[in-house]
This record gives C-alpha cells, structure tokens and sequence, in this order.
C-alpha cells in the first residue's frame, strides 16, 4: 500500500510542477512491474494457486500482457478525449486490485482458492493490450478510501482469529 500511494504521489507531483520525462515514465513503469505485476504473481502462486502448473500460466499471462502493456504506454503516454485522461486498456492496477479481491474473498471461502481464481486471471490479462479506456479517476478521496479498505481487511483477516 505504500508503494502504490508513492506511486500515486510522483505521477501527481511530476504533472504538477510539469517535470515530466520520457525517461520518468520509464522508470515508473520498471517500478510498476514489480509493485503491481510481480506481487501480484507472488501473490497469486502462494495463497490461490492449485498447482505450480497453474502459477506459471497465471504468471506468464499477467507478466507478458503487463510489460507490454507498460511498453505501449511508454510509446503512447496517456491519451485524452473530451477533456478527460485516460489509459489504452485495463491498467497493472487493475489486476493487483483483482488479484487482491480474490485474495480477501478466498478467505471466506474455498470456492476462489484454485481454478476460479487461476480463469478470471487468465480472462481478464489480454484486456490490458485492449482498446478500453481506464479513465484517470481524480478522485484522491475514492483512492483514500480503497487503500484504507484494504488495510482495514488486510488487519482484520491477520488479527480477528
């Protein structure tokens, strides 16, 4: 959580004062790889997977469809239509929040512990080379409130037992 809230702010701060680089958005998308693709492969292999089989697949599917997904958007930087900014198909974001809530309902029940998990992954990695717009959500109260759900959770399903 805190390496996605840095994450947040130097994108932020960088627009802000208008120090955007090519070689910052490099950067941020090496950085990406790890807090969001790479986690979430870990994360996936160690609490969801069935089988090593299954975690190697998963794992190619969100590695090979993320970095060139981070590799598009290192050509193309964010796009705008009517005012608005948005990024070309469903973000590295997007998976590690899906990875997580197949995480945090897993430990309710057994259903998402195995193969269900392992196809919603698998399914859903190619829209990251789509053409659907992930609009830029301004919203840093929403932000605030996922990250604090998360904790929340997170804390609550370590500490209730």
């Amino acid at each position: 959580m805190i390496a996605f809230v840095f994450d947040l702010l130097d994108g932020f701060t960088a627009r802000k004062i208008s120090t955007e680089s090519k070689f910052g958005r490099e950067l941020d998308s090496y950085v990406d790889i790890i807090i969001y693709l790479v986690f979430s492969v870990l994360l996936f292999h160690l609490y969801l997977s069935p089988n090593l089989l299954v975690s190697i697949v998963v794992g190619f599917m969100i590695l090979g469809f993320g970095g060139l997904r981070l590799i598009r958007f290192n050509s193309e930087g964010i796009k705008q239509q009517n005012g608005k900014d948005y990024y070309r198909g469903l973000t590295v974001v997007h998976i590690l929040f899906l990875t997580l809530i197949c995480y945090f309902l897993s430990q309710f029940t057994n259903y998402l512990i195995g193969y269900l998990p392992a196809l919603l992954l698998i399914v859903v990695s190619p829209f990251m080379l789509s053409n659907y717009r992930s609009y830029k959500t301004t919203n840093y109260w929403l932000f605030a409130f996922v990250i604090i759900s998360i904790i929340v959770t997170s804390l609550l399903l370590n500490y209730a037992n």
